[in-house]
């Protein structure tokens, strides 16, 4: 019938460190649909203090701003309820799923500067779905700041 309803739900989180960061605010929520879970999150702009990876501060943000900050470019396409098609706006991400490669929408190495635990995220993903991981980004991951901050 396309109706969701309060049986399909999975989950709706709303993570708590207790510390008080803007990360506290976040929620998500996990549907199971046709048995897909699916997974929402409010479109968000994030500030990051130098050496956390917890936001410092969130805003709302417009879809643009939140596709440019997500980590791999496979979680940064939108499907459009209205017009009933999925939204590339990096323009990287449909190639990607194409090509069955990990990659970033930023510059690899200062997306993995701005928080190095990306790797980890992209190995899983490329594992789970049996993907590359672009040569950019694997010589990003190399990079001894990078190994560094890791290891911190």
């Amino acid at each position: 019938n396309g109706m969701v309803s309060k049986n399909d739900i999975i989950s709706i989180e709303q993570p708590n460190d207790n510390k008080g960061h803007a990360a506290d605010a976040l929620q998500t929520a996990s549907l199971l649909i046709n048995n897909f879970e699916v997974d929402f999150c409010r479109l968000r702009h994030e500030k990051y203090s130098k050496h956390s990876r917890i936001p410092v501060s969130t805003r709302i943000a417009t879809v643009v701003e939140d596709a440019w900050r997500r980590d791999l470019t496979i979680n940064c396409l939108y499907y459009n309820l209205g017009s009933n098609q999925v939204e590339d706006f990096t323009e990287c991400g449909i190639r990607d799923l194409i090509l069955q490669q990990i990659d970033t929408p930023k510059a690899p190495l200062k997306t993995l500067l701005e928080d190095p635990t990306r790797i980890l995220r992209a190995i899983r993903f490329a594992a789970q779905l049996s993907f590359d991981i672009s040569l950019e980004l694997l010589s990003a991951a190399r990079d001894d700041r990078v190994r560094e901050a890791l290891r911190g």
